[in-house]
């Protein structure tokens, strides 16, 4: 019966007129150590968005896990294994995306250290294709965690992703820090899940406009925001990939704003 209470009303990711079937998880539990997940950002959903990123969320901890590894040495090499082979058997098209045999080599990736770490490139599909409609799914939870409203059809999910601890210095964090001033993580009783995920937020009071910067395992990060589609018209250069919209029909696609 309780279960049934929570499930009451429509599916947040596709519009908000589908009715919900089941409980989606964003952040989903994979991205977690030992697959530990405490209650919370849980969200109702049809069986269709629930479902059909699954393997997006596969893809995501790979991704994810390699990267951290590469941050934090020694401490993901069994997350990346598990991750590796549920790729490998369920959508292995997507390893042709990893260039192994071109990697760069990146030096002192922070001011704390100098630690060597070699960079595997990645083809652009990847991205397109896998990783920003996860995230623009993730970003559509956070939105409606913070707002109570689901995105709507007039409306736009950005999705840029950032290598924290490569592609940041901390001159961008400080400006994050002081852009978007509120702060989400997960915590059960005194027990606090913030260096596996955590994101801060800024929201318009009209809940027109939501920015999103969310990091996993302090090592991989991505900025969102929810804008409407006539603002992203005006302002926004992101191209087909990283812009998405959300439907009834559709779920959330990919989009292109003219």
């Amino acid at each position: 019966m309780r279960k049934r209470r929570r499930l009451q009303g429509n599916c947040v990711f596709c519009g908000g007129s589908v009715l919900a079937t089941t409980i989606e998880h964003a952040p989903p539990t994979t991205l977690f150590i030992n697959r530990y997940r405490p209650k919370g950002h849980e969200f109702a959903s049809c069986a269709r968005c629930n479902n059909g990123s699954s393997q997006q969320d596969q893809v995501a901890a790979l991704m994810i896990f390699i990267t951290a590894e590469a941050i934090h040495p020694g401490h993901f090499v069994a997350q990346i294994n598990k991750a590796a082979l549920g790729v490998a058997n369920n959508v292995p098209e997507v390893l042709q995306y990893l260039d192994f045999e071109n990697p760069r080599e990146l030096t002192e990736i922070d001011n704390s250290s100098s630690l060597d770490v070699v960079a595997v490139p990645v083809q652009k599909r990847l991205f397109t294709h896998w990783l920003n409609p996860w995230a623009a799914k993730q970003i559509a939870g956070m939105w409606f965690r913070q707002t109570g409203k689901v995105v709507q059809e007039d409306q736009v999910i950005t999705v840029n992703w950032v290598s924290s601890a490569l592609d940041a210095d901390l001159q961008f964090f400080d400006l994050i820090e002081n852009a978007l001033p509120s702060h989400f993580s997960l915590t059960q009783g005194k027990l606090s899940f913030h260096d596996q995920f955590f994101y801060k937020f800024a929201i318009d009071v009209d809940c027109t406009f939501g920015a999103f910067f969310s990091i996993y395992h302090n090592a991989v990060s991505f900025f969102g925001a929810v804008l409407a589609y006539e603002d992203a018209v005006r302002h926004s250069k992101l191209g087909f990939g990283n812009l998405f919209q959300t439907s009834a029909a559709q779920g959330i696609h990919r989009t292109l704003v003219v």
